[in-house]
């Protein structure tokens, strides 16, 4: 059963995948540190925003729990 930071880290490349797309941008097998810089920044603000999430009550009786 998958958890909480590998569905972050999963979810993190297909974000990471469709902005690429999105802006045209190409990867480069090179150098991946942009890519590498951009899916922590996913990760990090994924993790905020579940930070966040866990202060309302809907989110704490529907989800909480579970993160």
């Amino acid at each position: 059963c998958p958890t909480l930071p590998h569905i972050i880290a999963h979810e993190a490349i297909h974000v990471k995948s469709y902005l690429y797309n999105m802006l045209g941008a190409e990867s480069d097998p090179g150098n991946d540190e942009p890519e590498a810089y951009l899916v922590s920044a996913i990760v990090k603000l994924a993790l905020e925003m579940i930070e966040e999430l866990k202060q309302h009550e809907d989110f704490k009786k529907e989800i909480g729990s579970k993160v």
